[in-house]
């Protein structure tokens, strides 16, 4: 049974968009349909999560962030490479894992959102529809990290230390072009979360329309989902896959070295 769930292929292909739909399903099915009463554009349902949110309004707190000092950051972002080219295969596997997951769970969710009545105009569509778009766009920027880094580069990495690694064996064409495969991952990884957050929140958003028992809960996710939503998000996103590209393609590489 262990050795069925480990298994790369069943991983990909069966568990990870299994998970994704179980989780839309929970999540779109919680609560009834809307009724005739309910609103039915976005802007009317966003009034009532608004209204909702000043009566359940909490206080929150302020973080400060330390400040690092560079040569740490250096010797970090050094071990950051490092630990991505050994371990790229695992890495870009949970990677791939995680998007075929968030990518069934926003299909599900526009599925039986649809099916329950809640998505009452072409505007709530468009809503969810986008953060599947950019989910999907994932895949193929992932394909082009990957498709960055040869097997000898894997073994160089391998038999080496993390400084002898990029300070040996890279040359400062190879420095940049490798630091930019870790940042662009980090923004794919980024961008599948904002779009990810997206569709839960217009999820969110719908449940608002009807009172029920789980109301506490679906205020409390369209709070912490807010900020992934509206028209900065998508501009975010639109920059995020651009830059990503620029990264894992090589091209600030070139323009760099």
């Amino acid at each position: 049974m262990i050795e069925i769930l480990k298994d790369p292929t069943l991983q990909s292909f069966v568990f990870s968009p299994l998970m994704g739909v179980a989780f839309a399903a929970i999540f779109t099915g919680l609560t009834a349909a809307p009724t005739d009463n309910s609103p039915k554009s976005v802007v009317l349902t966003q009034r009532i999560y608004v209204e909702h949110r000043e009566v359940h309004r909490k206080s929150t707190s302020s973080t400060k962030e330390d400040g690092r000092e560079v040569l740490g950051m250096v010797a970090l972002l050094m071990l950051a490479v490092w630990q991505y080219v050994v371990n790229i295969n695992l890495i870009h596997h949970y990677i791939s894992l995680g998007l075929t997951c968030c990518l069934c769970f926003t299909f599900t969710a526009i599925l039986i959102s649809a099916i329950k009545g809640h998505v009452t105009d072409s505007e709530w569509f468009y809503k969810l529809v986008f953060p599947s778009i950019a989910l999907m766009m994932c895949f193929p920027l992932l394909i082009k990290a990957r498709g960055a880094v040869s097997q000898d580069l894997i073994n160089l990495a391998t038999n080496s230390t993390f400084i002898e690694f990029f300070s040996d064996h890279l040359t400062r064409y190879g420095q940049v072009l490798m630091i930019s495969q870790v940042i662009g991952l980090c923004m794919i990884i980024v961008l599948a979360l904002i779009s990810t957050f997206a569709a839960l929140h217009y999820v969110a958003l719908m449940n608002q329309r009807v009172l029920g028992r789980f109301q506490g809960f679906w205020l409390w996710v369209a709070n912490i989902t807010d900020k992934s939503a509206g028209n900065g998000a998508r501009i975010l996103i639109l920059m995020f896959m651009a830059f990503a590209y620029l990264l894992v393609a090589g091209h600030v590489a070139n323009w760099t070295s």
